[in-house]
């Protein structure tokens, strides 16, 4: 496997030699630092997330006994609220792995290395926390509570009064010690940058209905960068698929534009003047 280290967080370059670039079945996964070391020893398959699922039903459960949706400014409760609709245990064993079948669009998911899940996670306990050690906090909540039951349907009303008591019986306070565990558990380590895997899936590996895309030539991944490629249910990515790791220690800067030289420039080699 080869790897590359890119300082600057502005390259936009594709990395590798044109001919990997070009070789079918080649695919992207933008994670952190930390997930992709894990996935260069062992693997990974089905269900593997970077993180745990039990810690995010329970957040869930302490912002539904709540109702945080009505102080949600940051929108990290939504976020995670998305994510779990309909969701169950059985599905999360399930959960297929999603690659890029353009690299740009990989990079630019991995700007966020920890993901979009513990971001959220995050957000919400933050939330949390300064609502249980923060009596102005825990007001504006709820305040917010009760001017929804003033201004709702009687009976509708009438079920925002249990998150009233539950802040003024101590809620937060007794659960403050697990919120405190668990933003040390998911705070960001400098050690996660961003990482870019290239990956060479097998045609037997991905869901029928996308199995087409892997044989898709330069241009058009470029032009459709955006769409995903998903394993079937148990498959097992393997170290030996890993082509390439690209690490950004510094970071990276969003690029959204795929059009014109730009992306003309980035499939020429590394050392190509601009």
């Amino acid at each position: 496997m080869d790897r590359v280290i890119i300082s600057d967080p502005s390259d936009i370059f594709f990395p590798l030699p044109r001919e990997v670039f070009e070789q079918s079945c080649l695919v992207y996964h933008g994670t952190g630092a930390i997930n992709a070391q894990g996935i260069e020893t062992n693997g990974w398959g089905t269900g593997d997330l970077p993180y745990a699922w039990n810690d995010v039903l329970k957040v869930l459960k302490w912002c539904e006994q709540l109702r945080l949706e009505f102080s949600d400014t940051e929108g990290g409760y939504s976020v995670l609220r998305a994510f779990s609709a309909g969701v169950t245990d059985a599905y999360v064993a399930a959960k297929p792995l999603s690659f890029s079948i353009c690299y740009w669009n990989a990079r630019n998911y991995a700007g966020n290395p920890d993901g979009e899940t513990v971001t959220a996670l995050r957000i919400v306990l933050s939330k949390l926390k300064a609502m249980a050690s923060d009596l102005e906090e825990r007001a504006l909540h709820e305040r917010a509570l009760r001017h929804a039951m003033e201004r709702s349907p009687l009976t509708y009303g009438e079920t925002l009064r249990e998150p009233v008591e539950r802040l003024e019986a101590g809620f937060l306070e007794k659960h403050l010690p697990e919120i405190t565990h668990l933003i040390e558990k998911h705070a960001h380590r400098v050690a996660n940058f961003p990482v870019v895997l290239a990956v060479r899936l097998a045609e037997r590996q991905v869901e029928p209905e996308r199995r087409s895309l892997l044989a898709l030539d330069c241009s058009t991944r470029i032009r459709f960068g955006g769409v995903e490629v998903r394993t079937l249910p148990e498959v097992i990515v393997h170290p030996d698929q890993l082509v390439a790791c690209i690490e950004f220690p510094r970071g990276v800067r969003r690029w959204t534009s795929f059009a014109g030289r730009a992306a003309t420039t980035s499939l020429e080699p590394r050392d190509s003047p601009t």
